[in-house]
This record gives C-alpha cells, sequence and structure tokens, in this order.
C-alpha cells in the first residue's frame, strides 16, 4: 500500500509525510556527580522482568528462579525503588518543569508462599547498600531504615539517555 495512513488521536497522517528527527542533545549530569544527598523515600513497584521470579515453564522449557527468559517474554515482578531528595530541575521538550532525583531498583524475591522480600545474599544490592553505609550509620536491617540516609550520586549511562544513581 503505498499511502499507508497512520491513525493518531482521530488525525490521519500520511506515512510519506513522515521525516527523520535528530537526537536531541543529552543533559549533561557532571554537576550533581559526586554530590551527597539523603534517600527520601523507598516504595515497593511492579515492573515487568526478563528473569523468572518464580519456578516457571515457557514454550516447553523450564526456568528457574533468576534464570533469563527466551526474547521478547516478561513476568510480572516486583523491585524496591530508592528515590533521593530533589537535586536539582529539568526542564522537558514541553517545556515543563520537573524535579530531579537520584534513584536506584533493587529486585525483590519471591518466597514460596507468593510473600515478597529482600536478598540476604552478602552479594545482593540491598546488602551492598546496608553494608556501605554501616560504617556511618550502623547496623540496617530493612529498607525502610535507608530513608535520611545520605548516599553518594553517581551518573548511570546507557546508550540513549543517562540517569543519576547513587553508590551501591
Amino acid at each position: 500500500m503505498e499511502n499507508e495512513q497512520i491513525q493518531e488521536a482521530g488525525q490521519s497522517y500520511d506515512i510519506s509525510d513522515l521525516q527523520p528527527i535528530e537526537a536531541g542533545e543529552m543533559m549533561d549530569l557532571s554537576e550533581y556527580e559526586g554530590k551527597k544527598v539523603k534517600i527520601e523515600k523507598t516504595e515497593v513497584i511492579d515492573l515487568d522482568s526478563i528473569y523468572a521470579v518464580e519456578k516457571i515453564e515457557i514454550d516447553g522449557k523450564t526456568f528457574n528462579a533468576g534464570e533469563q527468559l527466551p526474547p521478547g517474554k516478561t513476568v510480572k515482578s516486583k523491585a524496591l525503588k530508592v528515590t533521593t531528595e530533589k537535586v536539582g530541575e529539568v526542564k522537558t521538550s514541553e517545556g515543563e518543569v520537573k524535579d530531579l532525583r537520584a534513584s536506584e531498583l533493587i529486585s525483590l524475591k519471591k518466597k514460596a508462599d507468593g510473600s515478597w522480600g529482600w536478598s540476604t545474599h552478602k552479594k545482593a544490592r540491598i546488602q551492598k547498600l546496608f553494608m556501605r553505609l554501616k560504617a556511618k550509620y550502623g547496623e540496617l536491617t530493612h529498607p525502610k531504615d535507608l530513608i535520611g540516609k545520605e548516599v553518594t550520586i553517581i551518573i548511570r549511562p546507557g546508550e540513549d539517555i543517562s540517569w543519576l544513581g547513587f553508590m551501591i
């Protein structure tokens, strides 16, 4: 079909009229790197994971918890999102001003009874974060203990976008 139409919110666009749009410049986040900031919030979020959260079967193959699923397959999972207080503001391409914060996602594990929790393995990200903060704040044993604790911002680079995280 030579003149395919695209429907969007009641408007039609002819595919032949579409033009490439150059990618914008990535925001320079370097001014925030190394900055000390306090953790403001911890919350459990839902997400789609490419890793099995429990033993499952897909297309006749069994996947144990932690194993990567076949391309294009995901399962519902949960993660702990740890977010810092506001470190700045950014203006979106639409001109809207948004708060800039650093955050990290920490995978949660699903128990056989269906409840969720965090790993106690010494190499788990949550345990590494607890250990990093232990010298300054003493023993931390629960994610809620993270609120108010100071972390150091780092830049997490990606292919198309970079974001602010913190040392774990």
